[in-house]
């Protein structure tokens, strides 16, 4: 090797591939290659281990080839297994290289696989193969730990790292249920004393008293499973993590849920934010000094004077989450409500907001022509924005039955049109479901979006009249049973001034 290429040309190039399978070609050289790849993996890893994306790793050919799982599909199941054992057999090849890596990603969806609403639902490797990845996954010097159930039970994915939980610094449990064979509150958590990150989307609200050093925690991403009526004064301990930088906070929805089901987790969910908490006397946002991000599952009704009110500087407000199954959006209601009574408050200064996202669902019988511009009229006033993200998803019929258009001031010729006075320069809008009325389309299914000075009657459902514009993006898709679905990004140049919905 030496004589035909430079050592030193030599570790720039395994430096360069060492998150790629070019690291593997690179090791089967020859001895002296081997030799100098572990040497530079050795160095790399010295302040912490290489982080190796599995999606990009396993699918480099192609990242963009991907395909529903279908569930009773025995062909599919085949293949998807054969692609966990192909993994299994790379990673044992990169473990003959070093341990000194960072699984990221390894979820189905990175070998390929889309599960239609959650990966639980899709059929588990067999016996013999949870086995096989449970002993290669436990040789890798992971800090940070994601749990895809369809690998291998929950269990043992717990078991592949118990004799380090104090080195774990990040755990995703994803959709894992609280089962006591798990010992996550009699075990895993009293154990985790250098926790930063935590992610859990069906947590156990009381088993998160159980984290030790809370004062650590950056990331707390939890969407709580709520079992009979819990009062408020149950989650006084969140105001212990006073170092997060990102905070989301939500409950998990009942099938088929009843009114009665519904207040019991829209009334303790506004009480969580409302109530001042013991022993501090405080509102819980007054002890999160250092939040960045923060996340809503239902809009708080005085969260923008909570915000103004303790001076917070907000970089990402969002309300409602975007998952598989769409049950973690907001409501249009709760945040109007939340903008409605921010405008009753007196000497407050607008909030500190840099991007808003919105993920939010329609009502029954009401039309988007009210929650549109109503909702739109309100974000306009905040004068930090520097980005908007609006996702919409249309439900029970609701329908956009006349054109509405935000203007400014000096151009306002309605008092029903709202106000744009803000300064923003990125909007992006999506919305999902039968959402107007439906647009006639040729045999592929794609409306065309055009520019226009002016909505008109005969132009198609969503219309712009912006500044001049850097780019600007958008498409329309009607499927074959009516549903319509739109996505637009629009980036300025300078902010936008003007912009028309329209049928």
């Amino acid at each position: 090797m030496h004589d035909e290429l430079p050592v030193d040309i030599f570790r720039r190039i395994v430096a360069f591939s060492t998150t790629s399978r070019s690291i593997l070609d690179l090791w089967r050289l020859n001895e002296s290659a081997q030799h100098q790849v572990s040497k530079e993996v050795k160095k790399l890893s010295k302040k912490a281990p290489i982080r190796l994306d599995i999606q990009r790793f396993f699918r480099e050919n192609n990242p963009f080839e991907l395909e529903f799982y279908e569930i009773g599909d025995a062909e599919q199941k085949r293949r998807f297994h054969e692609k966990i054992r192909e993994l299994a057999r790379l990673l044992e090849q990169i473990l003959e290289i070093s341990g000194e890596f960072q699984i990221d990603n390894l979820t189905a969806e990175a070998l390929g696989f889309q599960a239609e609403h959650d990966e639980q639902f899709m059929d588990r490797a067999p016996f013999m193969l949870q086995k096989k990845m449970m002993y290669i996954l436990s040789k890798f010097n992971s800090s940070e730990i994601s749990i895809s159930t369809v690998f291998m039970r929950p269990s043992r994915v717990i078991r592949t790292f118990r004799n380090r939980f104090d080195t774990i610094t990040a755990l995703d449990l994803g959709n894992v249920k609280a089962l006591s064979s798990l010992n996550l509150r009699s075990k895993v958590f009293p154990a985790l004393v250098n926790l930063e990150k935590l992610a859990w989307s069906h947590a156990n609200h009381t088993y998160l008293r159980k984290i030790p050093n809370k004062e650590k925690l950056r990331v707390l991403d939890v969407t709580c499973h709520i079992v009979g009526r819990p009062e408020w004064r149950e989650f006084e301990f969140l105001q212990e993590f006073t170092s997060l930088e990102r905070f989301y906070l939500g409950f998990t929805v009942p099938n088929k849920p009843t009114r009665f089901e519904m207040d019991i987790l829209l009334n303790l969910y506004q009480s969580i934010w409302k109530f001042k908490m013991a022993p501090k006397n405080e509102q819980l946002l007054r002890n999160l000094p250092k939040i960045k991000e923060l996340g809503f599952w239902n809009s708080p009704e005085k969260i923008f004077q909570l915000i103004s009110k303790h001076s917070l500087s907000i970089d990402t407000l969002t309300f409602g989450s975007l998952s598989q199954n769409m049950t973690k959006l907001c409501s249009f209601d709760s945040i109007l409500d939340s903008f409605f009574k921010f405008e009753q408050a007196e000497d407050l200064q607008p909030p500190e907001i840099g991007h808003l996202n919105m993920n939010l669902h329609a009502m029954p019988a009401v039309g988007l022509d009210y929650y549109l511009p109503n909702v739109m009229n309100y974000v306009n006033k905040l004068p930090c924005l520097k980005s908007v993200s609006l996702f919409v998803r249309c439900i029970f019929h609701a329908q956009m039955t006349s054109s509405w258009s935000l203007e400014s001031n000096r151009e306002k010729s309605s008092r029903r049109r709202p106000i744009f006075e803000s300064n923003y320069t990125h909007f992006t809008f999506h919305s999902e479901g039968l959402c107007g009325r439906i647009i006639p389309v040729g045999s592929k299914g794609v409306a065309i979006i055009r520019t226009a000075e002016a909505p008109k009657k005969d132009r198609p459902f969503v219309q712009f009249a912006p500044a001049p514009a850097d780019a600007l993006a958008a498409s329309a898709y009607v499927t074959p049973a009516g549903t319509l679905t739109i996505t637009m990004s629009v980036f300025f140049g300078t902010p936008l001034k003007k912009y028309y919905f329209s049928q």
